[in-house]
């Protein structure tokens, strides 16, 4: 059964997490949460797994496609809505290298290749958050809610937002700009 599977899978994810902070003390970092990712969800772990095996089947059926021409609907992908964007708290404290780095993108002899590892740099300051989070902050930033932040342009067309947001140790979390209070502007 189908949904047996779907169990199986979530259970090998299950042990693999809990057994990655078992021994894990007191509060945890976000840096410590990807460390313990990366050491948890290895290719040696996974490797009899469901999830693999799912995985590779997606993989070897993605691999026979030509580019850029990829059916969702043929593939029968989970849709996942994530956009990746650059918390202000982020921003603001490494603002003068993500300035350079977007300069630098600008500079025309620069291979491909080398604009895409300036792209990579800057990709290093954002966090994955859920679709609707920057739908509400842009409903928010259109009703004069938030910060005016412009967005990091990252190609000819291409920008990554820069959101009003908590971020710490502890990770990203979104403003309700609904009950935030601010100082009117002055002249």
């Amino acid at each position: 059964m189908e949904l047996d599977k779907v169990y199986s899978e979530i259970e090998e994810l299950y042990n693999l997490s809990r057994k990655a902070i078992e021994d894990w003390n007191g509060s945890i970092s976000e840096k410590d949460k990807i460390n313990l990712i990366n050491e948890a969800f290895t290719t040696e772990n996974l490797k009899n797994s469901s999830y693999a095996e799912k995985f590779n089947k997606y993989y070897s059926f993605i691999k026979t496609l030509p580019l850029y021409k990829l059916d969702k609907k043929a593939a029968n992908f989970r849709e996942i809505a994530n956009i990746d964007i650059i918390p202000n708290p982020v921003y603001e404290e490494n603002k003068s290298e993500i300035d350079k780095l977007q300069s630098c993108l600008e500079d025309k002899t620069l291979t491909y290749i080398e604009k895409a590892e300036i792209r990579d740099k800057i990709m290093g300051y954002t966090v994955s958050v859920s679709e609707w989070v920057l739908k509400d902050y842009k409903k928010a930033k259109s009703k004069g809610k938030t910060l005016k932040i412009e967005p990091v342009k990252i190609g000819e067309k291409l920008f990554i937002d820069v959101i009003e947001c908590r971020y710490d140790e502890r990770g990203f979390a979104p403003v309700n700009f609904d009950t935030v209070i601010r100082e009117p502007d002055f002249l």
